[in-house]
């Protein structure tokens, strides 16, 4: 009913109903071909961004984009996925050891990621797997309810060769992140990475370095970058001529590994106050070092002056350790995730081809936690 030229509360609905799905109308390539006064069959040329001579001038392309962006025309993309037969879907999979697994990652990557992809009209479904349910048969949702393209695997803990087979088994073309595989991976070089830090120390007179690292639960999950940067470390110290001590505590990450802070710090300053205490450490990680740091300072040491310190992959987000800088050899998250966002769709390319590995090298960040030695 009408209250004095009002409209009721059923006529408001109604109108309201009939608003929402105005506005929420879908809008098809025919409307917008009928506001820019051209084919339906040039609109699909010019949205999808046809190479060639699609018969279209730059004016009539601009009329139509603008036509479809004032309409706000959303491609179907089941519609074309029929057509082409191509979903313009890419899977990015992290993998993580087990549930409750810390993982490593940053947003840079993935953003630089769907940057690459976006440029050629593709987008990027995400997805969790864990090695557990993996072994068991339960592959990532991306893998099972989503059509894609192709997959990007990025690890976080043990090799995934169980991800490897089945991405196989499904014909997807897929590249692999953050692991040092044979083929169509791109990974840091932590062994390069190591190597440069501890000659960094030797260029600056150190000759005892050691090297602090922490003990992973299990050790078929250890990632190999903690290997490699231990063996970088190594063959450094060799051929300098110089002795190499290996210094590994156990992880405070996981809760039965966990001590008191006290307990660690008693840990870390026996390796300070030794008869043989060495000048300089080349730690594993930002947390490591970090750790290190602390405990040197509550022995009353100086950083850089009585202890020095250098890092791999500093963490630029973490706060500094005790407001100092740590000197550090660190890798460029957006640089690689651009150079994995090219290497999967080179692959979409020519699936059939495997692509090289690419090793992505390190960068020097001066800190403030290097003294340079008197020579001797």
């Amino acid at each position: 009913a009408q209250y004095d030229g009002v409209l009721g509360r059923w006529e408001w609905r109604n109108l309201n109903i009939r608003l929402y799905n105005h506005l929420h109308m879908a809008v098809s390539a025919a409307d917008v071909a009928k506001a820019a006064g051209v084919s339906r069959g040039l609109v699909g040329k010019v949205l999808n961004n046809v190479k060639g001579n699609i018969g279209a001038s730059e004016e009539t392309r601009r009329r139509v984009i603008e036509a479809a962006n004032r309409l706000g025309y959303r491609p179907n993309a089941a519609a074309q996925a029929t057509r082409s037969g191509k979903s313009k879907n890419i899977g990015y999979v992290v993998v993580g050891a087990e549930p409750g697994y810390p993982l490593t990652g940053s947003s840079a990557v993935s953003a630089a990621i769907c940057e690459e992809l976006n440029g050629d009209g593709y987008r990027l479904m995400y997805s969790y797997a864990n090695l557990k349910a993996i072994s068991e048969g339960q592959l990532p949702d991306v893998m099972r309810y989503i059509m894609v393209d192709g997959l990007i695997l990025d690890r976080s803990g043990r090799s995934h060769d169980d991800l490897y087979e089945a991405s196989a088994e499904l014909n997807l073309p897929f590249i692999v992140v953050n692991d040092r595989h044979p083929t169509n991976s791109i990974y840091p070089d932590d062994f390069d990475a190591a190597r440069s830090a501890t000659s960094k120390l030797i260029e600056r007179g150190h000759r005892k370095i050691a090297y602090l690292g922490y003990l992973e639960k299990y050790e078929s999950f250890v990632h190999y970058s903690l290997k490699d940067r231990c063996r970088g470390y190594v063959a450094c110290m060799q051929d300098a001529g110089l002795a190499e001590a290996v210094h590994q505590l156990p992880s405070p990450i996981f809760q039965e590994y966990s001590s008191s802070v006290m307990d660690r710090a008693r840990e870390l300053k026996s390796l300070l106050l030794g008869d043989s205490k060495p000048t300089a450490f080349v730690a594993q990680s930002s947390q490591v070092a970090t750790d290190l740091i602390l405990a040197a300072s509550s022995l009353g040491l100086a950083i850089p002056n009585d202890l020095s310190v250098v890092t791999i992959n500093r963490d630029t987000t973490v706060p500094l350790a005790g407001g100092v800088a740590i000197s550090a050899m660190h890798w460029d998250d957006y640089r690689l995730g651009a150079q994995a966002g090219r290497m999967i769709l080179d692959r979409l390319t020519d699936p059939s081809a495997d692509l090289v590995s690419v090793p992505l090298k390190a960068s020097w960040i001066e800190g403030a936690t290097i003294a340079r030695l008197p020579p001797r």
